[in-house]
């Protein structure tokens, strides 16, 4: 796909993921505003039921959906009125069991109670009774949208990790780490804020609604609770992890890299808290993304080329302000392919990375990567091809 055919059709797709969780939101903060609103402000008046039954719709699916149909006739300074708005919401779901039992319990000729506008008393309602459909459109709005703002948090002003430069030397060049811890402080922190935000629906509804609460609103409440917990519990480890060690400066050389060449990493760790007994090490990664094409859809399939590491180097004890630094040489094996241009269009993507890694006890372990170019000795021959191109 060409670049500019690609930005435009990513720019399409970031518009409707954001644009719809934004809607639903949107939708559902209203219709919850104007629940609450007849709720609060609709007053009692005495009525009589004049038609009770079980009406049913077909879907476009084929179904068939039931609603209780309930007339009611009461009273208002403008003269005799005929409701048959049911609920105080109109975003509810019935199933033919809550439609014949809700139809059960107004007879034709009962008299009861609804609940009527006093500014225009044309507008009613029989149930005085808080429905949760609103409150959900809300939550999956915000479901989503907890996941957009920590994915965009995470990457926005990411700086570029696409490897090394390419110009020759003997002088160490510092890589790039492709998910810089700050970031993930950043994106976990987002998403946690609007999960936060997002528990204003379930927590409005608990508060306003009486027993017995919805089973939809109950159930829907504890995964809610799960979005919470998610988040929180990896932003507590990310903090406890920055609180400890800051993002590590990794250097490589001679460059550039060359398939079968060995080359000196050196990695250099600043301590912001004690730590004891720790190990780190580095390794050596490559992967294979294929993207096939068959019958008119493509995938990406990724595979493990390479995976080498160096024995863990120990760390007995180190304090605040102190810096582990560890120099180990590797070596790309002779037989795996080079890298693979970042900027290239190609169905085959190899990949080359070194990944740190502490493991501290009684702390989250350090995890990073770092991109980097691995060339092709002079006069090598390319990878053989594996994408699979069988559009048909």
């Amino acid at each position: 796909m060409p670049k500019a055919l690609g930005a435009a059709f990513a720019s399409v797709v970031i518009l409707v993921v954001v644009a719809t969780p934004i809607s639903l939101v949107v939708a559902g903060t209203w219709m919850a505003a104007a629940q609450h609103r007849r709720m609060t402000t609709y007053v009692p008046a005495p009525c009589e039921i004049i038609e009770s039954r079980v009406a049913t719709s077909r879907t476009s699916k084929g179904g068939t959906k039931y609603r209780p149909r309930i007339s009611y006739r009461y009273d208002s300074p403008a003269g005799p009125r005929v409701g048959s708005e049911v609920l105080p919401g109109s975003a509810t779901a019935w199933t033919r069991r809550q439609a014949e039992a809700c139809v059960a319990q107004y007879s034709v000729g009962s008299a009861t109670e609804c609940y009527v506008d006093p500014a225009d008393p044309g507008r009613s309602f029989l149930i005085r009774e808080y429905q949760f459909p609103p409150y959900l459109l809300v939550m999956i709005g915000g479901a989503v949208l907890m996941l957009v703002a920590g994915g965009a948090a995470s990457w926005i002003g990411r700086p570029d990790a696409k490897g090394q430069p390419a110009e020759a030397g003997d002088t160490p060049v510092r890589l790039v780490s492709s998910s810089p811890l700050n970031f993930r402080v950043r994106g976990w922190l987002a998403a946690f804020v609007a999960a936060l935000a997002g528990s204003a629906a379930p927590l409005h509804y608990f508060a306003v609604a009486e027993a017995p609460y919805s089973v939809l609103g109950m159930v829907a409440t504890v995964v809610w609770g799960f979005f919470v917990l998610v988040p929180g519990v990896m932003l507590t480890r990310s903090k406890m992890l920055t609180s400890r060690v800051a993002e590590p400066i990794v250097s490589v050389w001679p460059t550039p890299l060359v398939v079968g060449r060995p080359f000196t990493v050196r990695v250099e760790l600043p301590i912001g808290g004690t730590i004891r007994s720790a190990g780190l090490v580095v390794g050596l990664l490559a992967t294979d993304a294929v993207n096939e094409r068959k019958g008119g859809k493509s995938r990406t399939v990724t595979t493990s080329l390479c995976e080498r590491w160096l024995e863990p180097a120990p760390i007995a004890e180190a304090g605040r302000g102190d810096v582990v630094r560890l120099d180990a040489e590797l070596e790309a094996p002779a037989d795996q392919p080079a890298s693979t241009d970042p900027d290239s269009e190609d169905d085959r993507q190899v990949r080359w990375a070194l990944r740190v890694r502490l493991e501290a006890p009684r702390s989250p372990d350090y995890t990073g990567e770092f991109p980097v170019m691995i060339r092709a000795p002079e006069g090598a021959e390319p990878p053989p091809e594996r994408t699979e191109n069988l559009d048909s």
